[in-house]
This record gives structure tokens, C-alpha cells and sequence, in this order.
């Protein structure tokens, strides 16, 4: 993989950007080595700058040393009031030391109001509340005023999002460190807890170290280039190692400061497979929870643990007395279950014909016009259409078996049976092919083959087997 240097833009591979410390670097080993050699080149001619300022102000600094060697038993305040008599009396002044900056930009006063000149060229005066904090400055003051500020921000956000993402990119360390203050402030973001910018004052340890424990963690086939997403062979993205945490967030109080720290420690953080982090989601048990905050004991405070814990173990208790009743209620079911089975199964023929009642697509009717005296006491009652197989010798002793079908009707109070359609449909008071075109095999069971009623309008057409 290679990358371009930022000072002489050529590209190179990885191995030219590692330093010392084994940390990526934004330029390649040539242009570090020729920065500290001028680096050198200046250091020597400032010590020859200096050599030279000396012997030309020999006598100066004579009195100066003598001067400072009289003074040295004195305290500070006596001594700085003799420092500014003697340079008064010997036409000293300095140059460097205790004296304001060329391109300070001085406070004065427009109509009443104090302010001062922002040092973007053309902007000009502005009142002093128009200007953001800045702590190294001598008034606690930027220089710029909060208008170009916001122009710079906007001017700028491309070139800064640019950077951003080379060296997301390019530094394993500075995507990692970014991915978990992102995690930290996404779950702080919701609760009233004070945040802390200092990412060491939730991991418990310096980000390098935390990246060498990551690293030790690593099962077979990880690796930095596949942390976040990455791009297998055949260049198709691919989601890759996710910092997991072994107890979910959502499992400690984030406004407790103990917990807070209890969440992100990097105890409880492990490399994961993102898939396999996907597929865990947040799920815990108060058992790992318990022994986690046991074993934290030795490196955080005892007493503030103690309590912890004791809650913990009371929600052991009172989820496991939530399963128990939950089991006691399983087991009745299955108890209940198993006697309506029982029910069923004995009155199997009971509870056909009355499911059969509730759905009456399912029952064969008599027509109406019913000829047969049999006809007229089946009529408009639900039957069944029963099919049975049998094998009968015809034609003496020595004669082969032949397959014949037999068709019983009942409705339960009428049973008879017929050797062919044929004669069942002669006995219902109907055609032949009405009663073909009006059944359809529904379920098979050892008895036969049960068949049932459809509308003849959208009847589908069956064939005797």
C-alpha cells in the first residue's frame, strides 16, 4: 500500500512513513532526514550567531556577570529593582525579554466602546466581545474576530474534511482513538452526566496501550488494514474488527460516575467481528456483569464497588424469580396442552365432525332434487365421502387379486357402502358427474382418503382412481 509524503509529494510505500515509534507519519524517511540535517545547519549557526554577538558586546556582558555574581544573595524583588537601576544607569535595553510583540494588536477605545483590530487584513476595529477566549494570548483574547473565524470554518472544510479522512485512513492509532471518543460521546449524549475530553480518564490507559491490548486480543485473520470496513480481493467492501463491549453499555447507569467508568474501561472492551457484533447485540447476563465488577475491585475504590455489587446480586435474585414463575407457567401449559391432546385424540371423529360443522366449505350436501328414498333422508345433511381400498378375488378359487374401490357415505346415522362411484351417486340422488366435480381429496389418513365439498362453480375436476 502506499501513500503520498506531504512535503515532496511522491508516493511511497508504508514502510517510508513508519518512525520510531513505530507511528505513521505524514512524510517519508527522506524528507524527516533532510528536516534534521537543516535542523543541524541551524543549530550551528546560531551558535555562531551568538559567538559573534558576545565578542562584540564583551564589555557589556562583563558588567552584566559581575553585576549578577554582586546581586545573587539578594531576594528576587531587590534584586529585579537594582536589575532595572543598572540598566537605566548603563543604557541597557532589551530587546527581546519582558517587551510586547511588534504585531500585538493594542486595545483602544471607538466612541466608549474598548476593542481592538482583528488581524485579518481589511476587517479593522472590533469590540473586544466580538473576539473568542484564547488562553496563551496576553490579553486571554484570539487575534481574529469571531466573523472570520466562521469564514475561515466554512473556507476551510473541505480541505479539513480531506485531511481527516487520509489520516483515518492512514493512522490505525488515530482512527482507533476517534472511533471510541465517538462511542463515549454518542452514549453520553443522552444523559445529564458532566464529559470529560480526556479519553485516558475513561480507558484507564494511554491510547497506544490500549491499541497494543487490542492487538493482543486478535483472533485468526485479524488485522489493522481489516479494522472499520475494508475491501477483500475481489475489491467488494466488507465490514471488519468493531471495539465490542463485553458488558453492553445499556447494562450500567451512565449517570453514576462508578458505572461510567465501570462501561469503558478497557477491561470490558474486546476486538470483535463486526457481523458477530451485529448478531450479539446488547445482550448480557447479570452473572458476567457480577464477576466483572468483582474483578475490578483491585484497581478501582472498594467501598464505591461494594454497593454496586449488592444491587447486582439483587437482580440476580429477582430475575431468577422471574424465570421460575415463568417455568411454573410453561410447564401448566404444556400440562393443559397435553390433556386437550388426549381429549382430541380420543374423540378424534367427534371433534372432526364438529370442526366440519364450523366450516361448511369442507362437507358434501345433498341436492335438493334427491330421487332416491335414501336421497331424501340424506338430504341437505353433512356427510362424509369415504374412499377405501380393497383386493378381491374374482372368478373362483385360482382367479388373481384385483384392486377394487369402495365408496361409504355416512352423516352418522346412515351408512352405506358401494362398489363404485357410480352407485354412491345413484343412492345421494345425483349425477355421476356432479359428484366428481363436486369432491376433492382433502386429507389422506390409514382409513382412506377423506374427500370434501367444494361450490361447483369453482370445483377443480377430479379423476376416479
Amino acid at each position: 500500500m502506499t501513500k503520498e509524503c506531504n512535503s515532496c509529494h511522491k508516493q511511497l510505500e508504508d514502510a517510508e512513513y513508519v518512525g520510531n515509534n513505530q507511528k505513521i507519519l505524514s512524510t517519508c524517511s527522506k524528507c524527516r532526514e533532510r528536516g534534521k540535517r537543516s535542523m543541524e545547519k541551524h543549530s550551528e549557526n546560531r551558535k555562531e550567531n551568538t559567538q559573534q554577538w558576545r565578542e562584540k558586546n564583551l564589555e557589556r556582558t562583563k558588567l552584566m556577570n559581575e553585576f549578577y555574581r554582586s546581586t545573587k544573595s539578594l531576594s528576587e524583588e531587590q534584586r529585579s529593582i537594582l536589575v532595572q537601576e543598572f540598566k537605566q544607569k548603563h543604557n541597557i535595553n532589551d530587546h527581546v525579554s519582558g517587551q510586547p510583540s511588534k504585531h500585538r494588536k493594542e486595545h483602544y477605545e471607538k466612541e466608549g466602546v474598548t476593542g481592538k483590530d482583528c488581524s485579518v487584513a481589511g476587517c479593522g476595529w472590533k469590540a473586544l466581545t466580538h473576539f473568542n477566549n484564547n488562553s496563551n494570548s496576553w490579553d486571554r483574547l484570539r487575534t481574529t474576530c469571531k466573523d472570520c473565524m466562521k469564514k475561515h470554518r466554512v473556507a476551510s472544510k473541505d480541505v479539513r474534511n480531506k485531511y481527516y479522512k487520509k489520516r483515518m485512513t492512514e493512522d490505525v492509532q488515530f482512527r482507533l482513538r476517534q472511533n471510541i471518543k465517538n462511542r463515549i460521546h454518542n452514549s453520553l449524549r443522552f444523559y445529564a452526566t458532566e464529559k470529560d475530553d480526556r479519553i485516558i480518564h475513561y480507558l484507564g490507559c494511554p491510547m497506544h496501550h490500549f491499541k497494543d491490548h487490542m492487538e493482543s486480543l486478535f483472533t485468526e485473520g485479524m488485522s489493522w488494514n481489516k479494522y472499520g470496513h475494508y475491501e477483500d480481493e475481489n475489491g467488494n467492501r466488507k465490514i471488519g474488527i468493531q471495539i465490542d463491549h463485553i458488558i453492553p453499555c445499556n447494562a450500567f447507569d451512565l449517570n453514576n460516575p462508578q458505572e461510567l467508568l465501570l462501561c469503558f474501561h478497557w477491561k470490558n472492551c474486546q476486538p470483535m467481528w463486526g457481523e458477530e457484533n451485529m448478531s450479539k447485540s446488547d445482550t448480557y447476563k447479570q452473572e458476567d456483569k457480577l464477576r466483572y465488577i468483582e474483578s475490578m475491585k483491585e484497581i478501582m475504590d472498594n467501598t464505591s464497588l461494594d454497593q454496586l455489587i449488592e444491587n447486582v446480586q439483587k437482580d440476580i435474585k429477582e430475575e431468577m424469580e422471574r424465570e421460575k414463575e415463568q417455568a411454573e407457567l410453561a410447564l401448566q401449559k404444556e400440562v393443559e396442552n397435553k390433556a386437550l391432546q388426549k381429549k382430541q385424540s380420543s374423540l378424534f371423529e367427534d371433534y372432526l365432525y364438529d370442526q366440519c360443522l364450523e366450516n361448511m366449505q369442507v362437507m358434501f350436501f345433498m341436492y335438493e332434487n334427491a330421487n332416491s328414498n335414501k336421497g331424501k333422508e340424506y338430504k341437505k345433511s353433512p356427510l362424509f365421502l369415504m374412499k377405501n381400498k380393497e383386493s378381491r378375488k374374482t372368478g373362483g378359487e385360482n382367479a388373481k387379486s384385483k384392486t377394487v374401490y369402495q365408496y361409504t357415505i355416512t352423516d352418522r346415522k346412515f351408512i352405506r357402502s358401494f362398489d363404485c362411484m357410480s352407485e354412491a351417486a345413484k343412492e345421494c340422488g345425483i349425477s355421476h358427474a356432479s359428484l366428481s366435480n363436486c369432491c376433492r381429496q382433502k386429507t389422506q389418513s390409514s382409513a382412506g382418503f377423506w374427500w370434501s365439498y367444494d361450490p361447483p362453480a369453482v370445483a377443480s375436476t377430479t379423476t376416479e382412481a
